[in-house]
């Protein structure tokens, strides 16, 4: 089922939702007041849940919750983090509950929509808050409804919109049971991966092989949502934090690495990215497949060095030394290149068995798609 994006149209927040403040929980109470009723907090892992209380307790405490499937969203911490709740929940003081005002809040339509509000994080980032007010203005894309000629749908109570459009809640329930039941295939068989000898690698320095260069800082709230991935210091999502309506700064084919967190992503598609990025373009042929190999091994050997707020910039990046696959001769001794381009001792990088063992994983061909 396609989505046609360009046709959605603009709805604020709360004139699809209405918004709950939290009250505080701490761990202690639900330690002292086990029960089956879900408890969420500002972070997201786990969904947001920080364990489970007596929903009777809560009452009498008079907390925020539900007991119908709701979204709540952090206030702080990871603001603007939207998580599903099918059980409905209580929430502490750094979380809010959301409701769908519609009648159409089915399981679907709230996993859509908590899809969408996450593409708004952005707005939050660099430790702002959730506030009700603000959050309630914020503006998200939805499909609307069409009549049956085609023509858009318009509801004289204006109920959703100023402009009378509808959200298409039947485009929503049907998206998501689509992504459900699409069943994956692979043509590529279990027992045809190729053999990792890892012990016959060298090591080669980054920059060497790639030109590395640093993201340039647009401020978010200067800025509209549009087409252009904006890459930041991420751990989620291809590091892709926000679509932007910026023209690309960096064309496909690149590697990042986030210098907060050192977590190297490849991009098969234009983008921009935020100053706490590094930006690798290859000095050689790469493709999608090679381009997977090299940060698996970046990811695997390097992220470490970079927790606990150490900072990867550009001279670390540069200076950061991985082991890859080399190229050897028909005679099985070790090809050595004379202009020594990748690596002081004349190895080179074998990139043709890098591609040949990322389309003999298992799956490996579903890379094909996002070429």
């Amino acid at each position: 089922m396609k989505n046609d994006i360009l046709k959605w149209k603009d709805f604020e927040i709360g004139d699809i939702f209405e918004i709950f403040n939290g009250k505080g929980i701490t761990k202690e109470e639900i330690e002292n007041n086990p029960g089956n009723f879900i408890a969420v907090q500002s972070g997201e892992e786990n969904n947001g849940v920080i364990g489970k209380i007596d929903l009777d307790y809560c009452k009498d405490k008079g907390y925020t919750f539900t007991e119908k499937p709701c979204l709540t969203v952090a206030r702080s911490g990871s603001s603007g983090f939207v998580s599903f709740q099918e059980q409905g929940c209580v929430v502490g003081d750094s979380a809010k509950i959301l409701l769908l005002k519609s009648e159409n809040n089915s399981t679907n339509v709230y996993i859509f929509l908590a899809t969408i509000l996450n593409k708004n994080r952005f707005k939050y980032a660099y430790g702002r808050k959730v506030t009700r007010n603000k959050y309630l203005k914020d503006i998200i894309k939805l499909p609307i409804k069409y009549n049956k000629d085609k023509t858009i749908f318009i509801d004289k109570t204006y109920t959703y919109s100023k402009e009378g459009y509808i959200p298409d809640w039947e485009y929503m329930e049907n998206y998501i049971n689509g992504l459900k039941n699409k069943e994956i295939t692979t043509k590529i068989k279990k027992n045809n991966l190729i053999k990792l000898e890892t012990n016959k690698w060298q090591e080669f320095s980054l920059d060497l092989i790639f030109k590395v260069e640093a993201g340039k800082y647009y401020n978010p709230d200067k800025y509209a949502e549009g087409e252009t991935p904006y890459i930041s210091a991420s751990d989620n999502n291809n590091g892709v934090g926000f679509m932007i309506d910026l023209s690309p700064d960096f064309t496909k084919n690149k590697i990042t690495i986030g210098k907060i967190g050192g977590k190297a992503y490849y991009h098969s598609y234009d983008f921009c990215a935020t100053s706490d990025v590094n930006i690798l373009t290859p000095k050689f042929k790469m493709n999608i497949f090679i381009g997977f190999f090299i940060i698996t091994v970046i990811n695997y050997s390097e992220n470490y060095k970079w927790s606990y707020g150490r900072q990867c910039r550009i001279s670390d990046t540069k200076k950061i030394k991985i082991k890859l696959p080399i190229k050897y001769n028909k005679d099985k001794t070790i090809f050595i290149d004379k202009t020594y381009t990748y690596s002081e001792e004349g190895y080179v990088p074998d990139w043709e068995y890098m591609e040949n063992y990322v389309e003999s994983l298992y799956y490996g061909d579903k890379l094909f798609e996002l070429i």
